[in-house]
């Protein structure tokens, strides 16, 4: 499922804990850019009834709250989102939603098809 696997987490966590990602942001100029690291707490799990287009699962829901900062001076720093994560036993991570309020924006992306062997 691309796009959605960039949370480090697995198996999937428990209120509380956190993590930290540092990717590489390119700049307006090819061979510009810089670093940004985003560091993920988790503020609450559940565990819901969820349909996505690939099928109906019973999932852990994740709720992690996403700050990140760029690492050049100065350092600016991108709106914090809350990302919404379900993941589903023996396949991952079937649906995600980001919202990030201060740029009043929604991402969603769902499982489609899967293949599951056990």
């Amino acid at each position: 499922m691309d796009g959605i696997s960039d949370l480090p987490f697995c198996p999937p966590p428990d209120v509380g804990e956190k993590d930290e990602g540092l990717v590489w942001v390119p700049g307006p100029i090819e061979g510009t850019g810089d670093f940004a690291l985003s560091t993920y707490l988790v503020t609450d799990t559940s565990i819901e009834s969820i349909n996505v287009p690939a099928s109906e699962f019973t999932a852990k829901k994740v709720v992690v709250k996403k700050t990140t900062v760029y690492s050049g001076n100065p350092v600016p720093t991108l709106p914090d989102a809350t990302n919404t994560r379900y993941y589903v036993g023996g396949i991952g991570n079937v649906k995600q939603v980001e919202v990030t309020p201060t740029t009043n924006t929604t991402i969603t992306e769902e499982l489609t098809a899967y293949s599951y062997a056990p």
